[in-house]
């Protein structure tokens, strides 16, 4: 058996422990590694999910690209603001779907050794944890969800008037922001548009070690009061150095893509 697309896999298995340090080297490569589909399949796929005309938005440039959906910088008639426009074009879902058909494939097999195999029995139990992370992210609602819930909107949405001119949105009860997030259907979400860059860009990023060294302590205070003090024990599982920005212009640390969220479920668990 053979995984024919290695993208989505290599991606998140570079962040998986059990993987051996050598090896998740050479599968982070995977994250820089993804074409784009075609800008007119992204087009439609806008039009059909959301509704909107022809003629009411303008695509400007692609933001981002990844094996489940690709980011676009928009405009629209009935907003003010710039636009992050995430989709999953047709082309991409049927690929990411055929992926997943091979992976359940080999999780099959490996499942008869599980009894005479440790190797086997964990090889099974991260097959099974991809696969439903795989299957949350085919759809955009639960990125909207995951927003509201990590990030304290889940009782009602966010007051417009707190959206600054930036696009971000204050994280209650911390230092760090997040995009506003209008809408989303299963293979389309409209998100304010953040102007940033990566932590670690030598020019405009985080360089100063003591900046640096406070970042990290804030960050690891921030997914501590998740699991343990949040009530609902979600915290974001991709929270990987190209999903933080440093917004252009204010500085502001700025937190993106809801998409993967772990919980710890008991209070027993979490101390």
């Amino acid at each position: 058996l053979e995984l024919r697309d290695l993208i989505k896999p290599g991606q998140m298995l570079a962040d998986r422990p059990e993987v051996p340090e050598d090896y998740r080297e050479i599968l982070s490569e995977f994250r820089s590694n993804v074409a784009p589909s075609d800008i007119e399949e992204a087009r439609n796929t806008i039009e059909a999910e959301l509704g909107w005309k022809n003629g009411d938005f303008e695509i400007i440039r692609l933001l981002n690209c990844g094996s489940m959906g690709e980011v676009y910088l928009a405009t629209h008639k009935d907003y003010n603001i710039p636009l992050a426009v995430k989709v999953l074009p047709g082309s991409k879902e049927r690929k990411i779907k055929k992926v997943m058909e091979e992976m359940r494939a080999i999780r099959e097999i490996l499942s008869w050794y599980v009894d005479i195999s440790v190797e086997s029995a964990i090889a099974v139990k991260v097959m099974d944890r991809l696969l439903a992370l795989m299957e949350q992210e085919l759809d955009y609602r639960h990125d909207l969800k995951n927003w509201q819930e990590l990030f304290g909107f889940s009782r009602s949405r966010p007051n417009k008037k707190s959206l600054k001119k930036d696009g971000t949105i204050p994280i209650q009860g911390t230092d760090f922001w997040a995009p506003m997030y209008f809408k989303a259907t299963e293979r389309a979400l409209v998100m304010s548009y953040v102007e940033g860059v990566e932590l670690t860009d030598e020019k405009e990023g985080v360089s100063d070690p003591k900046e640096r060294k406070g970042l990290a302590y804030k960050l690891w205070s921030y997914l501590q009061g998740r699991i343990m003090d949040s009530g609902n024990g979600l915290y974001p599982l991709d929270l990987h150095l190209g999903n933080i920005l440093k917004a252009t212009k204010s500085g502001k640390v700025v937190l993106l893509d809801t998409g993967q969220v772990g919980k710890i479920g008991i209070s027993g668990e979490r101390k």
